[in-house]
């Protein structure tokens, strides 16, 4: 049977040292930056990179003691544009995926940053934060958070959504008949029309299978028959129903989003969104594990997702490196 355990090694199985962007140069803290911002730019021009991904570490003798980042019309020296690396903005390499997520979406830490900084009294825009890769004792790499948005994520967060929707339709089809008749009479209608597009075998009466129109719902219909199941059924981690129906609506958009390739612009802009997201989908996972205890053939097919998602993220990690492709934003 699958675990809990199982997801939580799918879900930390990403490593910054998967997405993180190197450190483009060090500059004396003494030096005028305007040659080396220069060069940085013709680069980022033939080559196609954002010069945002691109940061100089500030050096004293040798000594790391800040960073600074592109501006394109400054001529002053580093020491008057650089920024303060804080022991809070260091990050090992091998730190997962969703502790970093985790760390972007600590406003308290930014906002201390920030402040310290004297970029000013509100809170850190999202813009600004940058965690600092440590290999080792020295700084190698950085990452944005627009760096954790790349097809590993996405990768990830679509297996346990499919992984989600097979708990569902297996705990669904163990009452077929009462999990149909929650459906609106539209979407009841539209699951008959896709009987039909599958070319299901109707039965002696005329209508189709209970179990097959079931399996003609699509994932957000799923959802919904599964939040109007009684909780002696399945006991949902939510706090209230309008929280249940929420975070089914934007896993819905999610998947459609990561299926079809689109952008999803809630988790784009939206840290806590994305760590409330992986940890809710963990707790429900956990929740619909009782229902399905003795289902021993659908959790051996969750458990091969899993084990086809391990085996094409190396493929991934030698194929894009540190510029895997933004996929969710």
């Amino acid at each position: 049977m699958s675990s809990l355990d199982d997801y939580e090694v799918l879900i930390n199985l990403v490593s910054v040292r998967d997405f993180a962007h190197p450190i483009w140069d060090e500059i004396d803290v003494d030096e005028r930056v305007s040659a080396k911002f220069g060069y940085i730019m013709d680069h980022c021009i033939d080559h196609g990179h954002n010069i945002d991904d691109h940061v100089f570490l500030v050096t004293k003798k040798g000594i790391v003691i800040g960073f600074a980042q592109y501006e394109p019309t400054t001529n002053e020296i580093a020491k008057d544009i650089m920024l303060p690396i804080t022991p809070s903005l260091m990050i090992s390499n091998d730190t997962s995926l969703v502790d970093a997520v985790r760390i972007f979406a600590n406003d308290s830490l930014w906002n201390g940053w920030f402040q310290e900084a004297e970029l000013g009294e509100g809170d850190c825009p999202l813009g600004n934060r940058l965690l600092f890769v440590l290999r080792g004792n020295h700084i190698t790499h950085v990452v944005r958070y627009e760096h954790l948005l790349g097809l590993p994520l996405r990768m990830i967060v679509f297996s346990l959504l499919i992984s989600l929707e097979r708990k569902i339709i297996s705990i669904l089809q163990q009452k077929p008949k009462v999990s149909i008749s929650f459906l609106s009479a539209n979407r009841l209608e539209n699951a008959v029309n896709t009987c039909g597009f599958r070319n299901v075998k109707k039965q002696s009466n005329g209508s189709y299978p209970p179990q097959e129109i079931l399996n003609s719902t699509t994932f957000i219909d799923r959802c919904k028959i599964l939040l109007k199941f009684n909780q002696e059924i399945i006991n949902l981690p939510f706090a209230n129903k309008s929280e249940e129906k929420e975070f089914f609506r934007r896993l819905g958009n999610l998947r459609n989003d990561i299926a079809h390739g689109r952008h999803n612009e809630e988790i784009a802009r939206d840290p806590h969104l994305l760590h409330q997201i992986l940890n809710s989908l963990l707790h429900l996972l956990k929740a619909l594990e009782k229902p399905l205890k003795g289902n021993l053939f659908e959790n051996r097919k969750i458990k091969e997702l899993i084990r086809i998602t391990y085996a094409m993220l190396p493929t991934l990690r030698r194929t894009f490196g540190a510029h895997c492709p933004v996929a969710l934003v």
